[in-house]
């Protein structure tokens, strides 16, 4: 596992699920905002991340592609992590340098 970076899901005692980012081994965030990972990655300037599922790693690009996103879904356990990825995979696209204006009304 070394230099890689790798996401691991887990669910805490509410029953919501968590994204836990380590690097090289070194735990960095753990985060229930799918968005808060995302962003983490795109700062690090990363452009390739591995799930961590049943032992396994399964490696994938940053950002998330739909084919990519279809790949991950046989390593997550249930909906609760489904939709966490899904999120985390829209999310993958934004360009956090360059938000959007906030809408004045």
């Amino acid at each position: 596992m070394e230099n890689k970076n790798i996401l691991s899901l887990s669910t805490n005692a509410d029953g919501v699920v968590v994204g836990n980012l380590y690097r090289s081994g070194e735990h960095l965030l753990s985060m229930t905002q799918p968005a808060a990972i995302a962003a983490a990655i795109f700062a690090m300037g990363e452009c390739k991340i591995a799930l961590l599922a049943e032992s396994k790693l399964v490696e994938f690009p940053f950002p998330i592609s739909a084919g990519n996103l279809g790949t991950l879904l046989p390593f997550l356990d249930n909906k609760d992590q489904v939709d966490f990825m899904v999120e985390f995979a829209n999310s993958s696209w934004l360009d956090f340098l360059s938000p959007l204006p906030h809408l004045v009304t």
